[in-house]
């Protein structure tokens, strides 16, 4: 195994709460874990069920171009930003500060 989750704090899952994207309770969730406040926190996604739960919940989103968009234009989605990498996000969350 990889271990991946010793390089994250909260992880909110499909079975963590009652109702599932893109209703804005995962979100809500994980700022509740984070102690964040949704207008704070940026959610970082891959779809337009992940955009409208970030703007249910009152949060920012970036997504990446390549997720799970069923044919739609990313650039169409109403995200805040669109990245194509990890890499490219740090240029997002400077800019969102």
């Amino acid at each position: 195994a990889l271990d991946l989750r010793r390089f994250f704090g909260p992880v909110v899952g499909r079975g963590s709460t009652r109702n599932h994207k893109p209703h804005p309770e995962p979100a809500l969730a994980a700022c509740r874990q984070l102690e964040v406040e949704p207008a704070d926190a940026l959610f970082v996604g891959d779809s337009a069920t992940d955009v409208a739960c970030a703007r249910a919940a009152g949060c920012d989103v970036v997504i990446y171009r390549y997720g799970y968009n069923h044919g739609q234009d990313p650039e169409t989605l109403g995200a805040d930003g669109v990245v194509d990498s990890f890499a490219a996000l740090l240029p997002e969350l400077r800019a969102s500060n």
